[in-house]
């Protein structure tokens, strides 16, 4: 009896854990950025493998990116995007609320744009993210940096029941040829974020 009753309760829970997400659950305040400053900080390390003098941060948020720049003494004209007027009006820089069309940058970065996937569509989320990372190569001089949820270290079960995106390295290195890039570093690194592949783009000539 107990068992039939576990049982039960497991169907009736079931459907709360897909509930539809917006923003507004995620980033309940304009400073949430879906990390915390602390580990955001400790992703931002990987900039560290590249030489830019100019960056546009896409989802920026509160620009943690700008701070972290700052605090490593890295003079970069920093610029910013978020769709969140709320977190843009606590940045210190010039900020946006799309990506710019008529400037160029030495770097384009996005960190977890995309990685929840509101109202639970795949296709459509995805589909922003191509879009997102088209845009970024026409304005990129140099490099497009972006990441993604590893789907190699969750179980089917937790993709389906979840609210994030997730991609296998297969999906990624399809994402890069779907966008053109033969020049990529795909980085998997416990140091950074043990969870996520940081894709590193070089567009130079893209």
């Amino acid at each position: 009896m107990q068992h039939c009753i576990a049982h039960q309760q497991i169907i009736i829970l079931s459907p709360i854990q897909h509930k539809t997400y917006t923003f507004k659950d995620v980033y309940k305040k304009p400073y949430d950025n879906g990390y915390g400053e602390s580990l955001a900080h400790q992703r931002f390390n990987i900039l560290k493998l590249l030489n830019f003098k100019s960056v546009l941060d896409v989802g920026s948020g509160a620009c943690f990116l700008y701070k972290w720049l700052m605090e490593n003494n890295l003079k970069i004209n920093y610029e910013a995007v978020d769709v969140r007027t709320d977190a843009l009006e606590l940045c210190k820089c010039q900020t946006y609320s799309e990506i710019p069309k008529n400037k160029k940058y030495d770097l384009v970065c996005l960190f977890g744009t995309v990685t929840y996937n509101f109202e639970y569509d795949n296709y459509k989320n995805k589909q922003i993210l191509l879009s997102l990372l088209r845009e970024s190569i026409k304005i990129s001089n140099n490099y497009l940096l972006f990441t993604v949820m590893k789907n190699e270290i969750n179980t089917e079960a937790t993709i389906k029941a979840n609210r994030f995106l997730y991609y296998t390295k297969e999906d990624v290195i399809n994402i890069l040829a779907d966008l053109n890039i033969s020049k990529y570093q795909i980085v998997e690194d416990d140091n950074y974020d043990k969870e996520e592949y940081f894709v590193i783009c070089n567009v130079k000539d893209t």
